[in-house]
């Protein structure tokens, strides 16, 4: 299976984590295209920037919203302004997923080290990083079943 391809929808969202997390292709930004991930965060101005990219892919992406502050909830701490636009954008992609603000990360010195091992077999995550290893384990299956799509999935559809 190949590996998917991850970008983000504007700098600092969180793309080069997510795709160490996921072992995948780390695109930077968005530029048009295909694009298996799109990263956001849980920010007004992140989420239009999403409704504009999603509008250039030739297929449905996975939108991971990382949460931009932290919460104790595994999903981001959505305004009512954000709310409204992750919903309306929702209908567009394949499957949104929420991940969690990892403050810790800041203080570590390789997080992105910290991201991909989470799932690394065998491996204990520590307590801190224990919802974002859930939310990155409940997106694999989703982005398994993204790759193994011939098609992708049509925005037609």
């Amino acid at each position: 299976m190949s590996r998917p391809l991850v970008a983000g929808v504007m700098g600092g969202v969180g793309t080069t984590t997510i795709a160490s997390a996921l072992r995948a292709y780390d695109d930077d930004l968005y530029a048009g295209g295909a694009v298996d991930v799109l990263v956001c965060e849980s920010t007004v101005p992140s989420l239009i920037e999403t409704h504009r990219c999603v509008g250039q892919a030739p297929y449905r992406p996975i939108l991971v919203v990382v949460a931009d502050v932290p919460d104790k909830s595994r999903l981001p701490a959505f305004s009512s302004p954000v709310k409204a636009l992750a919903r309306m954008v929702e209908p567009h992609v394949a499957v949104m997923v929420a991940v969690p603000f990892v403050p810790q990360w800041r203080l570590r010195e390789d997080p992105y080290a910290d991201a991909a091992a989470v799932l690394r077999a065998g491996a204990a995550v520590p307590e801190w990083l224990t919802d974002f290893a859930a939310a990155i384990r409940g997106l694999v299956p989703h982005v398994e079943t993204l790759l193994r799509d011939p098609h992708r999935q049509s925005l037609a559809a």
